[in-house]
């Protein structure tokens, strides 16, 4: 539900987005390519991390997550049939 019903890590893709914004207002192209890439490796790399503590943590129902909801760029429509509710530690 609510931001993470659209993307697991909503946190880093608000960051991405501001670091896209702010460059294209104030950055030439070439820094803002190498910010973004630099960027997109950590946040690839932290997500990686994070996924797989989450998917120790709560098993089967974060594989089910995960399925139906992509790590950082929205889909423009969602799947019909995916649970998009994050894992509660309640129902573990």
């Amino acid at each position: 539900t609510g931001a993470y019903g659209l993307v697991r890590h909503p946190m880093y893709t608000a960051v991405l987005a501001m670091m896209l914004a702010t460059g294209l207002a104030w950055s030439h192209w070439i820094g803002l390519a190498a910010g973004l890439a630099l960027a997109w490796i950590g946040t690839i790399i932290r997500t990686r991390i994070e996924d797989r503590l989450l998917r120790a943590a709560f098993g089967p129902e974060f594989d089910a997550y995960a399925r139906g909801v992509p790590a950082l760029i929205p889909r423009w429509a969602p799947k019909a049939s995916t649970n998009r509710r994050p894992p509660s530690r309640s129902s573990s």
